[in-house]
């Protein structure tokens, strides 16, 4: 018996190694190994998925709550509403342009919110929301109970994917775009005023120059006569000598006052940028002398000349009509301002840079000091200057113009009332010409054989122009209107012909006639702008006098065109 166990127990160990063996046989120990590996990398694998799972949990929770402080604060007000429109969130900016708490905005209608003519709008947004459009935009006007209306835009967007009854709504304020938009209106309105007013001004500019113009040609026009009548009586031989200073006297108050009138037009070109300019070689000291023998004073005033032209380079570049007008403007005011038994002293000199300053000086009034800042300003007078009645102010500042636009300069210089004061001109010199052989002058030939066609409508010029070419050997027919001239203009030589006329304009009389025949003639006219000088060039005049008419100047325009 006991054998019997035994043996049972050594089959049992012998069953054991064979089941052994064949585990050994069927499993191999590496495949073991791996599977440990494996599952030891899955467990690790678990475990960095359950971590970044903890972590996206985390950041899940962090993003909402970035999210809902993103919503709660955003500047633009976001609603959160459902199909039928009601609020469902609203985040703090959208509940104050509502107005209301944001705790009570939460299942309330957005339509309740919206003022009544907009409320339709409300209801179209809403329903293209609910067709599934992509975005909505509309633009209403909100109520609140503790504010005024509100411009805002509703911008609606699906809330959330396979949410059809969600949207997310933008309620931006418009009221700082109204507001621009109002205010850019407003601008635009400013500028269509300002460019009315500019227009009023440009039209009120204009009518004034029209005015000035018109005023000069009737300031003009009788002053013709006088100056052909004084040149007349001047050359009668049987004239009394007493008489000649009277004459000489009127005619220097003629000039003036034509000077003055001048000085109107210059102003307005000046204003507009249009005064122009024929520079050329000029010896300052030969004007100067030219100009004192127009403006000298009166021979009963007792006031002596001074002059010391001592500038050695007196040779400038210059507009001569333009700069003699600086010097008589000078002179003549300072005549004007010295009392009897004074002095005015003219002289020039050369600084160190070669230019030449001329200097006009009196023993007169003086200038105030607090004046003189704007001496060379339009119509600056001081108060004595206006109560003496001394002119119109304008000839320093058209003098300062001038000089400036030949490249000097022009200043003034005074001690007060009473201590005389000191003008002085600066210019930029030049090389003195070649000298010219000079032709001995002979008297002014007559030319009895040329018929002169005189049309002007004024009888008292028409008697004195007649009368000064008749005595220079011209023969004149006169015709006072357009159709005088056409009958007569077959058989004349020359035409002068004054602009305005009672039944039409020197122009249209030129082109007539020169649609008939070539015939040489002056324009007389009282305007004198370059425009007006155009207009005569064009039409075929071949020279423009401007009224008043100093003979001389008519007579030499005369044989210039006869001789052609």
């Amino acid at each position: 018996m006991a054998k019997h166990d035994a043996a049972d127990r050594e089959l049992s160990n012998d069953e054991l190694r064979a089941e052994l063996q064949r585990l050994r046989d069927t499993t191999r120990i590496g495949d073991l190994e791996r599977l440990v590996q494996e599952l030891a990398a899955r467990e690790e694998e678990l475990r960095v998925q359950q971590t970044q799972l903890l972590e996206s949990q985390v950041a899940l929770e962090e993003a909402r709550d970035r999210y809902t402080l993103l919503f709660d604060f955003a500047p633009v007000g976001y609603l959160v509403l459902d199909g039928s429109g009601m609020i469902r969130e609203a985040n703090l900016s959208a509940a104050a342009l509502l107005g209301v708490e944001r705790g009570r905005l939460a299942g309330a209608p957005l339509f309740l919110h919206v003022v009544e003519r907009d409320r339709r709008v409300v209801l179209d947004h809403l329903a293209q929301c609910r067709r599934g459009a992509a975005r909505v935009e509309s633009e209403v006007t909100i109520r609140s109970p503790r504010g005024p209306q509100t411009p805002v835009q509703l911008t609606s967007t699906p809330a959330v994917r396979g949410h059809r009854d969600r949207f997310s709504t933008a309620v931006i304020d418009l009221s700082e775009r109204q507001r621009l938009e109002e205010e850019r209106a407003r601008g635009r309105e400013e500028q269509q005023r300002i460019r009315h007013e500019e227009q009023l001004a440009r039209a009120a500019s204009e009518a004034k120059d029209r005015f000035l113009a018109v005023l000069s040609h009737e300031l003009r026009t009788p002053l013709t006569p006088i100056l052909l009548a004084l040149d007349t009586l001047r050359q009668h031989a049987l004239l009394p000598a007493a008489l000649r200073p009277t004459l000489e006297m009127i005619r220097r108050n003629v000039l003036l006052e034509t000077r003055l009138i001048d000085d109107l037009l210059d102003v307005t070109r000046i204003t507009q940028g249009k005064m122009t300019y024929a520079p050329e070689i000029v010896d300052l000291h030969e004007l100067v002398h030219e100009t004192i023998g127009l403006c000298h004073p009166e021979p009963d005033s007792g006031l002596e000349m001074r002059t010391k032209l001592a500038a050695e380079a007196h040779h400038v570049h210059a507009d001569p009509v333009r700069l003699r007008q600086v010097l008589w403007n000078l002179l003549h005011n300072a005549i004007r301002n010295t009392p009897a038994q004074g002095w005015v002293a003219i002289s020039t000199m050369n600084d160190a840079s070669g230019s030449i300053a001329l200097t006009v000086a009196d023993s007169g009034r003086g200038i105030d000091a607090a004046l003189l800042p704007n001496i060379f300003k339009l119509f600056e007078q001081g108060e004595d200057m206006r109560r003496r009645g001394m002119g119109l102010g304008l000839g320093l500042p058209i003098s300062k113009s001038i000089v400036e636009a030949h490249g000097g300069r022009i200043s003034a210089e005074s001690n007060g009332p009473g201590s005389g004061a000191c003008f002085t001109v600066q210019l930029h010199t030049v090389s003195e010409p070649r000298a010219l052989e000079v032709t001995p002058e002979v008297p002014r030939p007559a030319h009895p054989s040329r018929t002169v066609l005189l049309v002007e409508d004024n009888e008292d010029s028409a008697t004195a122009l007649a009368t000064i070419l008749e005595l220079h050997g011209y023969v004149v027919r006169v015709a006072k209107s357009v159709q005088e001239a056409l009958e007569l203009a077959e058989h004349a030589d020359i035409m002068i012909s004054d602009i305005g006329l009672p039944d039409g304009t020197g122009y249209e009389l030129m082109r007539a006639i020169s649609s008939r025949r070539r015939i040489p003639a002056i324009a007389l006219s009282g305007y004198g702008s370059n425009e007006d000088m155009q207009r005569s060039a064009e039409a075929g005049f071949e020279l423009h006098i401007v009224k008043p008419v100093e003979p001389n100047r008519l007579l030499d325009a005369l044989e210039r065109l006869a001789t052609r």
